[in-house]
Formats: structure tokens, C-alpha cells, sequence
């Protein structure tokens, strides 16, 4: 018989690798469509940033400008 302990855990141990990997998509995104932007000669992006999104923004080179967030190519 599995205890209660052992399928919390590994129910967190699930929910974490789904959290990593969507991050990880979310990335590789953002990634892409900068590049693809840059390939077809946009200079300037600009998005609306969620609370849990900015950080993620802010480490691929994005800046806040009022409410909204923008990225110079």
C-alpha cells in the first residue's frame, strides 16, 4: 500500500516538472519570436507584461515603459 506521504510527493514532484517545463516553453517562445521579429526587421517590441511573466522579460532584455514592457532589436 503507497502512503498518503509518498503521493503527496509525488504528486509535488509532478506539478514541479509541469511548472519547469512550462517555463522552459515559455522561453523558448519568447526566443523565437524575437529571433523571427529580428529576420524581419522589426526594431522594437512591446507587450503587456502579467506580474508573473516580467521577470521573464526582463532577462531576455525587455524594459518597462509605463504599463507596458518593450525590447529594441
Amino acid at each position: 500500500m503507497i502512503s498518503q506521504d509518498f503521493r503527496f510527493q509525488l504528486l509535488l514532484g509532478e506539478l514541479f516538472f509541469f511548472f519547469v517545463n512550462w517555463q522552459l516553453l515559455g522561453k523558448r517562445l519568447l526566443e523565437n519570436c524575437i529571433d523571427e521579429s529580428k529576420k524581419s526587421g522589426v526594431k522594437r517590441i512591446w507587450l503587456h507584461a502579467s506580474e508573473d511573466g516580467e521577470p521573464l522579460y526582463r532577462k531576455m532584455g525587455f524594459t518597462n515603459k509605463d504599463s507596458e514592457m518593450e525590447l529594441f532589436l
